[in-house]
C-alpha cells in the first residue's frame, strides 16, 4: 500500500514566496528598529531613575551615553537582526556592575605619591585609621582597597522586562504580512 501526494505550480508559488520574504526583510528590519529603540529608552529610563539599582549621574557621558541600537539587517536569506549595546568605550564599568565584580582590588596611584579625593558624606569609624590623613575636605590614602563590586543587573534586567513588548512587535509584524 501506497498514499502520494503531488504539487504542481510550485514555480509560480516560489516566486510568490521570494516577493514576501523580501517584504517581510523590509518589514521586520523596521520593527526590531522600533523594538530597539523601545529597548533603548527604557534602559536609558531605568539608568536615570535607578530602577535597577544603578544611576548613571553622568547621562549622555556615562552609563546611559553607551547604550546604543544596533541596526537591523538582514544577515543572510532567512536571518535579520539588531539589537541595543551598552558598557562600551568609556563605560565599560557597565559591565563589572552587570556581571558583579570578581572580588576586591587595589587602587594605587599612578603618578602620584598619594591617592586624593574630595570628601563628602559620613565615613565610616574604620575609615578614620591611621591608613587616611584627613586635611579640610580631602582625604588622601598611599592605597585603598575597594571591594567587590555587587551585581546591579541593568541590562539584562530591561531586556527581561521589554522582552513581552518585543515579542508582541515582532509578531504583530508576521501576522499583518502573512496574513493580512
Amino acid at each position: 500500500m501506497q498514499y502520494s501526494v503531488s504539487v504542481t505550480g510550485l514555480d509560480q508559488f516560489k516566486a510568490r514566496l521570494d516577493g514576501t520574504v523580501q517584504k517581510l526583510t523590509i518589514v521586520l528590519s523596521r520593527r526590531i528598529n522600533q523594538a530597539s529603540l523601545e529597548l533603548q529608552s527604557a534602559i536609558v529610563e531605568g539608568l536615570a531613575t535607578g530602577k535597577y539599582g544603578i544611576q548613571s549621574r553622568h547621562g549622555a557621558a556615562g552609563l546611559a551615553g553607551s547604550v546604543t541600537v544596533i541596526p537591523a539587517q538582514a544577515t543572510s536569506d532567512s536571518s535579520v537582526s539588531g539589537g541595543v549595546q551598552g558598557a562600551g568605550g568609556v563605560a565599560i564599568y557597565g559591565v563589572y556592575h552587570e556581571m558583579g565584580g570578581r572580588g576586591p582590588y587595589e587602587i594605587l596611584p599612578k603618578t602620584a605619591e598619594a591617592l586624593a579625593w574630595q570628601a563628602y558624606g559620613t565615613f565610616p569609624t574604620r575609615a578614620r585609621q591611621k591608613k587616611f590623613s584627613f586635611t579640610a575636605d580631602m582625604i588622601f590614602a598611599k592605597r585603598v582597597m575597594h571591594p567587590t563590586i555587587k551585581q546591579r543587573r541593568w541590562f539584562g534586567a530591561a531586556v527581561d522586562d521589554m522582552t513581552p513588548r518585543i515579542r508582541e512587535i515582532v509578531a504583530d509584524s508576521l501576522q499583518m504580512e502573512l496574513f493580512g
